[in-house]
């Protein structure tokens, strides 16, 4: 948003445009596109847009409209969210809820008992098939061991940018593939945040950092960081924790 935009006010009431993100594919630019909602007839009539209308969730809601409530307002309202009056809001741990790692991954098929695969020896003359959907593979990939193919099930080696959803092993056999089950663990900066508090849920706080500022802080201490980690929110679940360790600590 320019100046114009982020000037827009929030109503819940009074709403009478709305704002819409546009990606021109050709020269890849971002726009925000204006548009009236209601009949505007008087001129200068002031506009205003609702920033969270899909928003059913009464906490979430007010915890997203923040920036537009004024300052003892927004005071009120976060101080009503510590841990002795919300205490449940603060033992959820989210790092041991399966239902987030396994979204989006509810169709994968992988066998349950691990296969260890056992690789053919070839001679230094063989030439490995190769699959792949990346360009730059294609056209790099010149060296007289390698052959590129287009037919996926004479491939020796898979390397693709879309997701593979099936990993069991008759279906994959003996092929290489550049992916492995729920990996989205490690490349997805949400869950491998809350891969690493999962490490205090299952082992526990060092000792040796028991006795440090971190680990006294309750609201870091509830959140279930380990002494190793920054403190980490995921802010599509954990957004109202986020705002009230912020105005604890640092407002």
């Amino acid at each position: 948003m320019d100046e114009l935009g982020s000037s827009i006010c929030h109503s819940d009431t009074n709403t009478n445009v709305c704002c819409t993100s546009f990606l021109f594919v050709p020269t890849q630019t971002m726009f925000t596109l204006l548009y009236p909602i209601v009949r505007i007839e008087q001129p200068y009539t002031e506009i205003f847009r609702n920033y969270v209308y899909e928003n059913t969730n009464t906490l979430d809601r007010n915890i997203k409209l923040l920036p537009w409530h004024r300052v003892h307002n927004r005071k009120t309202i976060l101080r009503s969210l510590t841990i002795q009056q919300c205490p449940d809001l603060f033992s959820k741990k989210l790092e041991i809820s399966t239902e987030i790692f396994e979204e989006g991954h509810k169709n994968d098929l992988y066998d349950k008992i691990l296969i260890k695969n056992k690789l053919n020896i070839f001679n230094k003359d063989y030439i490995w098939k190769v699959y792949t959907d990346y360009d730059l593979i294609k056209q790099y990939l010149t060296d007289q061991h390698y052959q590129l193919t287009d037919n996926i099930d004479q491939a020796d080696i898979i390397f693709v940018k879309e997701q593979i959803q099936d990993f069991r092993y008759e279906t994959l056999n003996n092929k290489l593939i550049n992916q492995f089950p729920f990996e989205n663990v490690l490349t997805n900066k949400e869950l491998l945040a809350l891969t690493a508090r999962r490490w205090k849920s299952i082992y526990g706080a060092s000792s040796s950092s028991s006795t440090t500022t971190i680990e006294n802080d309750p609201y870091i201490e509830s959140h279930g960081n380990p002494p190793w980690l920054p403190v980490t929110f995921d802010l599509t679940h954990e957004l109202p924790q986020f705002a009230v360790y912020f105005q604890v600590n640092f407002y």
